[in-house]
């Protein structure tokens, strides 16, 4: 296995090689395609995009639509800075979407409840049918990489139904613009997505997400077919498809210190905001399969392309954020001795059938001195944290039917 010298992307992941200079291919294309569109100056991006982006704002808003936007908010701190922002700063009437899986924490959906309250605005709530998501997912988890999902096989298809359900609603109810909380980290680039330009690419046969459509209809066959989360080009033609946008991509602020003053400031405790309580426990199972498929992570993509652009990734999951005591980004050394760690907590759990209703004090001891670095970055709490939500890899894959044992032969 080969590494890159600049980041922590390695010769096993999926679509990745190694040149003689050291570099990933996912380095050496981030280098090209900065001296290609901005000739390696990132000071030209962020006027740029926020021009176009406030220019749609304001034919949005000239439209007078029951709503100007559509907001993917998952009650998390970036999507509640992200709701504040086009509800506040840019006057936009929002609509607030959260997709309420059967999978996501309780604290994130009092968040949810909480903001809109505060802010103000109107939201809608779907929760999907269980017994399809389980299988939806199990289904995924094992075949993902047949549709070039890869190392993202479990967040990438769950996030299919929040994004494809959230476009769907945007389309029936007229709404222009679609927002998504992700950063350049999350997404590798740039999203400002024209919905015309959208629509003439789905119109010519490029499905805006891609394979995920044919995963979806493959896993759970014709009765969703012309649901909802199914794939229409007739019903498409006939619709107005949104823009979409995703500001933090391109829009040059520090997302933590701001998105969790802005939690301050509508008198929310900053602490059920940070990404240790929200984000879903799933990723510890998807993680785990990745691991002994690819060698990485779920999100390997993300941090690395964090290290590149010196955005946190890691982190973003330390469990004391309080602006008095800000600590800078991993190095690349740290993150990939951490993951290594992580990887170890995991492997361990699984090989020993270790669950929440099992583990003993010894276990626990154990996890413990295979974490050094994580102690010192995370803390004690935030270790602790991370125990109990890896004791839940065994649990979730006895949820959506999965043999862990056949998998990763």
């Amino acid at each position: 296995m080969k590494t890159c010298k600049q980041c922590i992307m390695h010769s096993q992941i999926p679509y990745i090689t190694i040149n003689d200079e050291g570099l990933c291919s996912d380095c050496a294309d981030f280098i090209a395609e900065q001296k290609k569109e901005h000739g390696l100056n990132l000071d030209n991006v962020q006027p740029k995009y926020t021009a176009k982006m406030e220019s749609v704002f304001e034919k949005a808003k000239l439209q007078g639509r029951p709503y100007d936007a559509l907001v993917l908010f998952s009650g998390g701190k970036d999507s509640t800075y992200l709701l504040y922002l086009a509800s506040k700063k840019y006057g936009m009437r929002v609509l607030a979407f959260t997709m309420v899986y059967p999978t996501t924490k309780p604290q994130a959906l009092e968040n949810c409840n909480s903001v809109v309250t505060k802010l103000g605005i109107e939201s809608m709530q779907i929760r999907p049918d269980e017994q399809m998501y389980r299988n939806y997912m199990g289904y995924s988890l094992v075949h993902g990489d047949k549709y070039g999902l890869d190392e993202n096989a479990g967040c990438g298809s769950c996030s299919f139904i929040f994004r494809w359900y959230a476009m769907r609603v945007a389309m029936d109810f007229g709404i222009p613009v679609v927002l998504d909380g992700r950063d350049r980290a999350q997404f590798g680039g740039y999203l400002l997505k024209d919905g015309e330009e959208l629509k003439q690419e789905m119109l010519s046969g490029n499905k805006p997400l891609e394979q995920l459509h044919d995963l979806f209809n493959d896993a759970m066959g014709e009765q969703y077919r012309n649901s909802i989360y199914g794939y229409n080009i007739e019903e498409i033609k006939t619709k107005h498809v949104p823009t979409v946008i995703a500001p933090f991509t391109f829009v040059d602020y520090d997302i933590e210190s701001r998105s969790l003053q802005i939690i301050d400031e509508l008198g929310l405790d900053r602490n059920k905001f940070l990404s240790i309580y929200t984000n879903c426990d799933g990723i510890y199972l998807f993680d785990y399969l990745m691991w002994h498929k690819f060698n990485c992570t779920t999100y390997h993509r993300s941090y690395a392309h964090g290290l590149r652009i010196n955005l946190p990734t890691l982190s973003q999951l330390k469990t004391d954020r309080s602006q008095q005591n800000q600590e800078p980004e991993l190095s690349r050394e740290q993150i990939i001795q951490v993951l290594d760690e992580y990887k170890d907590a995991l492997n361990y759990i699984v090989d020993n059938n270790i669950t929440t209703k099992n583990v003993t004090p010894e276990n626990k001891d154990a996890l413990w001195q295979l974490m050094p670095l994580g102690i010192k970055v995370y803390g004690p709490q935030g270790i602790s944290i991370f125990i109990e939500r890896f004791l839940s890899v065994l649990e979730y894959a006895d949820y959506f039917n999965l043999n862990l044992k056949d998998i990763v032969k």
